[in-house]
């Protein structure tokens, strides 16, 4: 079943970098590669990681395309006291 796979989904990236949780990943990956018919599409996710250059560079041997739209958020904060 796994080598009809295209793609695959890593969320929250930033928990698992340089642990060994992310070193078993890197290797299941590089295993799933090879198990498939075409290398698969690596699409990590994380709100926090920083920087993104570097945690794309680890999350994927070939090269990447990041996208990360600039977040700004508004605050408005009112106090109203009778």
């Amino acid at each position: 079943m796994l080598k009809t796979a295209r793609a695959v989904i890593v969320d929250e990236l930033h928990a698992i970098i340089n642990s060994k949780r992310g070193a078993h990943l890197t290797l299941s990956l590089a295993r799933l590669d090879m198990l498939c018919a075409a290398q698969l599409q690596r699409i990590g996710l994380s709100a926090t990681i920083t920087p993104l250059d570097t945690a794309a560079d680890w999350f994927s041997p070939d090269d990447t395309v990041i996208v990360a739209p600039e977040m700004k958020k508004d605050i408005r904060i009112e106090i109203i006291s009778r």
